[in-house]
């Protein structure tokens, strides 16, 4: 998704936690080079400065999370990715956030090799939904340094 919103004309911010290391580092890794100006990590960070950031964007992506909660309290335009989790249950309350939810076990038959529970895994998600989602929310108008 970075390298798609990147090569539509989104900069792009990817802010993570304490228990993202791992996968962080994969990312990193698959995106090597392709990190720079218009594609950025964040440095770990306290929860204002998140928010801070999440203040300044257009849009955010990402899964069934604390950081979720906050972009929804903030009504940043959200897409959440549901796996195993519940968006009945955890979705926040706010008219910006955009629920992407994992096909549940009668439709994962179609695709071998892949499962989940009632609510599915996050694999049984396609990046075409993802895109289609988070590239359809309607943004922000966000404020210049002019204004």
């Amino acid at each position: 998704m970075a390298r798609r919103a990147r090569s539509a004309g989104w900069q792009v911010l990817i802010l993570h936690g304490p228990a993202d290391a791992e996968p962080l580092a994969e990312l990193q890794r698959i995106l090597g080079a392709e990190i720079g100006p218009d594609l950025r990590v964040a440095p770990a960070c306290p929860v204002g400065v998140g928010a801070a950031l999440l203040l300044q964007a257009d849009r955010f992506l990402c899964h069934d999370t604390g950081v979720m909660h906050m972009a929804g309290a903030l009504r940043v335009p959200t897409v959440a990715l549901f796996g195993p989790t519940d968006p009945a249950l955890w979705q926040p309350p706010a008219p910006e956030v955009v629920v992407v939810k994992s096909r549940g076990r009668a439709d994962v038959a179609a695709r071998p090799g892949l499962g989940g529970d009632e609510f599915g895994w996050m694999e049984n998600i396609t990046p075409a939904e993802v895109w289609m989602a988070w590239s359809g929310l309607p943004g922000r108008r966000l404020r210049t340094e002019e204004e």
